[in-house]
């Protein structure tokens, strides 16, 4: 059976757990993707024509979906590549209503069977992505042999390479090497000649020009010879390791969603708040209610409300006049009802 008529197949095998015609159909497609390392001497920033890409291997088209749609997921965990062993790293999947849906395979290299999404306005892409099982080096006849571990950044949102000052390098550990964050930022690379090294990703990556931020969040380090856990942004390297490494940054979740993690999938998931209450990440629930002088989710409630502040739904008194479209804070009274809105 062929890829293409295999992923034909699950499509069609596939759950659509909501539909109607109330739902717009929307192309569902397969895309299998390498990490084409970087030749010798190319810079990631600015990104040279020898830097290290990610290339298209395959595009399976595999049919219109609609409504919740339960997408099929299977992808071999090994693949040959340009003569060169590869791993699966991870499983893409962009376009659904809930923003970005990015799926890692288990100790075995496998991915779930399935993957929920709402189907909204887009096509629905799925991105199978492979990277090198091990780093190349030149053969050695001296001690200690020539080592490195090439890294890179990649945007969950558009599965594209990112050109950004994203990483931190210590030397020993605890001290700030400036010339390895140089080289690994600019090249991509870490010499781990005759040394470790440990490699911080910042949570934030700032571009070049600016050194401003640019938005994007750190989700998690992927590599062909394991993955490391979601939110750990440090990268332990060892003395004479080789290899590639890329961290993936993700774009903040739709309003209404909050991001989830587990060891094989990362999502933006619907809060399911209530019209009177907020989503509190730092909680992980649905609130109404908030102190004063503290944010809470994305409203920050004044010093002045004493009793602290309480989710005004829109269309409720004080939050009905025209144009109000959106929740708001205003002050708790003393009975706990809504109060007095500050004035900005």
């Amino acid at each position: 059976m062929s890829y293409r008529f295999f992923h034909s197949a699950l499509v069609i095998a596939g759950l659509t757990l909501f539909s109607g015609s109330c739902f717009a159909d929307e192309l569902l497609s397969f895309y299998v993707i390498y990490f084409r390392p970087p030749s010798a001497g190319a810079t990631r920033i600015p990104r040279s024509s020898g830097a290290g890409a990610l290339v298209t291997l395959s595009n399976d088209p595999a049919g219109n979906i609609q409504g919740v749609f339960n997408v099929p997921l299977f992808s071999s965990p090994n693949k040959t590549i340009n003569s060169a062993p590869y791993t699966l790293v991870s499983a893409t999947i962009l376009g659904g209503a809930e923003g970005v849906t990015e799926v890692f395979p288990d100790a075995n290299g496998v991915l779930p069977p399935r993957v929920t999404v709402q189907v909204g306005s887009s096509p629905i892409d799925v991105e199978y992505t492979y990277m090198p099982s091990s780093g190349v080096g030149p053969p050695c006849n001296t001690s200690p042999c020539p080592s490195s571990v090439w890294i890179d950044e990649a945007s969950e949102a558009t599965g594209a390479l990112l050109s950004d000052l994203f990483v931190e390098v210590f030397r020993p550990a605890g001290t700030l090497d400036a010339i390895l964050t140089q080289t690994g930022n600019f090249l991509g690379i870490v010499d781990t000649t005759g040394a470790g090294a440990t490699v911080t990703a910042d949570v934030n990556p700032e571009t070049p020009a600016t050194q401003k931020s640019t938005g994007a969040i750190f989700d998690r380090w992927v590599s062909g010879q394991g993955l490391v856990a979601q939110g750990v942004r440090d990268l332990g390297l060892t003395s004479g390791q080789s290899g590639y490494f890329l961290a993936y940054y993700r774009d903040a979740c739709p309003d209404n969603y909050h991001f989830q993690a587990s060891p094989t999938l990362d999502s933006c998931v619907a809060d399911n708040c209530k019209a009177n209450q907020f989503w509190n990440p730092t909680t992980n629930q649905c609130e109404s209610g908030c102190p004063p002088g503290e944010t809470c989710g994305k409203f920050t409630c004044p010093k002045v409300c004493g009793n602290g502040c309480i989710v005004v739904p829109a269309g409720v008194p004080p939050n009905n006049k025209p144009g109000d479209t959106k929740p708001i804070f205003a002050c708790k009274n003393d009975k706990g009802g809504i109060g007095d809105v500050p004035a900005p």
